[in-house]
């Protein structure tokens, strides 16, 4: 594919892709929250950033040394090459991150969710995953809480003011040495206009320019025009047009554009895409079946 959007890549990932003599341009496109959550009976609210790294390097071990009841932590981290580890990793910095236990490390996001939702332990759990991924995607949020990171607590306005202290960017990534066919550039370009940083935000990720102060500058929607005075003689009979209805697909092709050219082009369009589709069929039901294991 011509560009992912991703969390930050690993040393890893960076190596593979150089072993593969291809280097790669991280653009920043949105912020993203690093969040941290236990399960909603825990009685522990807030931890500090210190609290929170002495718990995964090992120095605290017991919930009531950081407030909560008198049993073991159990501390979830993910795989080496997934988005939320490679921010845990940037997070603990001169800390050492402890290593943990096998049946510790949720081969999933969800499955790390599940794990401090609902697993046997779910009460002594803790966990870390992206804000945009457990606030709006995660299915048993009721199940879960997010810890509130020095007094913060991390929502969409507090990630906004930067008052939350755990923000990261999430990238558009793309190979360098693409080709100038490519619309990348222009995609990228998008991503980071008012337009782009607006639908990111509708996502439920925290945009990096001040769309706000962009937002005051539009003028508000009034049923008063703003174009000229409709001529006395006006009739809809003097106006070329097309009706468009809910039958203007038929059997998933278009129809009734008064441009010919430009309805067989979409439609074109439409027949090699599910030619294309249909050949990736067979790939991508493998995909969810390696998903699923």
């Amino acid at each position: 594919c011509d560009i992912i959007f991703s969390t930050p890549l690993s040393e890893e990932q960076l190596n593979t892709a150089k072993s593969k003599n291809i280097e790669l341009e991280l653009v920043p496109v949105v912020y993203e929250g690093f969040v941290f959550v236990v399960n909603a009976s825990n009685p522990v609210d807030t931890l500090t950033q210190q609290q929170i790294k002495d718990i995964y390097s090992g120095k605290i071990t017991n919930w009531k040394e950081v407030g909560g009841n008198d049993a073991e932590i159990v501390a979830y981290q993910r795989n080496e090459t997934s988005g939320s580890q490679n921010y845990m990793t940037a997070f603990m910095k001169d800390s050492q991150l402890m290593e943990p236990k096998t049946d510790f490390i949720p081969a999933s996001m969800v499955g790390l969710m599940d794990a401090v939702a609902t697993y046997d332990n779910a009460e002594n759990a803790i966990g870390y995953s992206v804000y945009a991924y457990a606030a709006d995607m995660y299915g048993n949020g009721n199940e879960i809480k997010f810890i509130k990171v020095d007094g913060v607590e991390p929502t969409k306005a507090t990630m906004a003011s930067k008052e939350y202290p755990l923000l990261n960017y999430n990238y558009a990534i793309y190979n360098k040495a693409k080709e100038d066919s490519t619309t990348v550039d222009d995609l990228c370009e998008w991503l980071l206009n008012y337009n782009g940083q607006v639908a990111m935000s509708k996502a439920g990720y925290i945009p990096i320019i001040n769309i706000k102060a962009e937002e005051e500058k539009i003028v508000p929607y009034t049923k008063k025009g703003t174009g000229g005075i409709k001529p006395t003689d006006y009739s809809l009979d003097s106006v070329k047009y097309t009706i468009y209805s809910e039958n203007i697909l038929d059997n998933n092709r278009v129809k009734g554009l008064n441009n010919q050219e430009l309805q067989n082009s979409i439609n074109q369009f439409i027949e090699d895409s599910i030619v294309k589709l249909d050949s990736k069929k067979q790939e991508f039901n493998n995909y969810l079946k390696l998903l699923n294991e």
